[in-house]
Formats: C-alpha cells, structure tokens, sequence
C-alpha cells in the first residue's frame, strides 16, 4: 500500500501496483457528502470544459450503467482494490453509515409509542416484526426472523 498526496492535506491510499500510474497526475481532495475523493480534473479541447475524474473509477474502469463503484469501508480515500466494487444503487446505499435510534440492525425507538420495533426488509418490501418493550427483544425477533429467511435474502433496515 502506498499513499498519493492530495489537496487540503489528505492523501489517498493505493495499492502498489498502481502507484506508479496514479503517481504520473496530480490528484485533488474533492469533498462529498459522507467522505472525501480523489479526484482530477482533465480538460477538453473540443468541448472547452473540463472533467473530473474520480481515482477509484481511474482503478476500477467505468461500470455499466446499471452499476456504480463502491467503497467497503465508506472511506473514499481508502483506493486499494480491496476495497472497491461494483454495486447497484440499492446496494451502495445499504453500505451507507446510517444515524439510527438503535443499536441493533431492524430496531428502532418509537418516540410516541415509547417502545421499540423491529422490522425486516425483504426484497425491497418491509414487514413488520412487532413492538417490544426492550431493545434485546426486538433485536431478538429481527434476528429470528433473519435466521429463518438466511441472511442473503434480508437487506439491512436502513431508517425505521
């Protein structure tokens, strides 16, 4: 692993066998919602504007249209290839760091109930797994049913 310093003090983690390539440009620290990129800006002389290229899609190549690339570990810095993938829109956002009421995946507070429920989402629809009293048992009937399904059906609830 090797890094390539970026603007704004931040530097951009790369395999070794793709340093060198990397290395050749200078490489911007572009910020976005969740995380810093790195990024270039390239210009085009039939067009006059210029665009900006993404590292991790400079690694990964352009994904199919129906795909995006993805960093595991939510850091867009983080450019080893360990760490890229090509997803679906759903899938990338079920990696996405969520501000949640619980800390248990499928639960979450019902203020104006003062308990807790748990669902699951199956295929894009939500079932509802019940209220609880207790955190514990409402992660514990999420769990139940995840067993019952296996985990490869279920997407993570994102925001109860």
């Amino acid at each position: 692993m090797k890094e390539i310093k970026l603007t704004q003090g931040k530097v951009a983690l790369v395999d070794d066998s793709d340093f060198e390539v990397l290395n050749m440009h200078k490489w911007c620290a572009l910020k976005g919602k969740r995380t810093f990129y790195a990024c270039r800006r390239v210009g085009l002389k039939e067009e006059g504007s210029r665009k900006i290229i993404l590292m991790h899609v400079a690694i990964m190549g352009e994904p199919l249209s129906c795909l995006m690339s993805d960093h595991k570990d939510g850091n867009g810095l983080n450019n080893q290839r360990n760490n890229l993938r090509f997803v679906t829109n759903r899938q990338n956002s079920q990696n996405q760091h969520v501000i949640t009421s619980s800390r248990y995946p499928g639960v979450c507070w019902l203020k104006d109930r003062g308990a807790w429920h748990a669902r699951i989402r199956i295929n894009g629809r939500v079932t509802h797994l019940g209220t609880y009293f207790s955190e514990e048992s409402a992660f514990e009937a999420y769990r139940k049913a995840v067993k019952s399904l296996g985990e490869e059906m279920v997407e993570r609830c994102q925001n109860c």
